[in-house]
């Protein structure tokens, strides 16, 4: 969960979103990503990467205030499931499998975040290539499963 971005005082823009997840802005992300996510719905289909993408920020928002919380994971849920149908593995898809394995991690089940750490990496690597530095990262996230909310950002994932 790496990467800083400039915060922006009206979100419009899933990068502006993320940026008040990077600034520590996380219940202004939380809500902001909530409108953004009922405009989003509106515009597009409910199973179109627009969607995917405002809900992987307001996944992490939630995460880094500690909310591991089965609204999050339904969430968390959902953006991995409209990547899946997408059809194409991107580092977007590894991003959302490795939000999802975020929160399993929090809600304490380890054994099945691990082995979703192992997918988001798995995609990331073939989505990127082996030698890509996120695919690294996302290798290791796989291999040390310890999240802590506040300490690591997925918004580069």
């Amino acid at each position: 969960m790496c990467g800083r971005h400039q915060t922006l005082a009206a979100p419009r823009q899933v990068a502006d979103l993320a940026a008040l997840v990077e600034s520590g802005k996380y219940a202004e992300a939380e809500r902001a990503a909530r409108t953004r996510l009922k405009e989003v719905e509106v515009r597009h289909p409910a199973n179109s990467t627009d969607v995917a993408d405002v809900l992987d920020v307001l996944v992490e928002a939630l995460m880094r205030q500690g909310q591991g919380t089965p609204e999050a994971k339904a969430f968390a849920e959902r953006a991995v499931a409209i990547r899946a149908a997408a059809g194409a593995e991107t580092a977007a898809h590894a991003r959302s499998v490795n939000l999802l394995a975020n929160v399993i991690e929090l809600r304490g089940d380890i054994k099945t975040a691990r082995d979703l750490y192992e997918r988001a990496a798995d995609i990331a690597v073939r989505a990127l290539g082996p030698s890509d530095s996120l695919a690294a990262m996302m290798r290791n996230c796989g291999s040390s499963t310890r999240y802590a909310p506040g300490t690591a950002s997925n918004s580069d994932l």
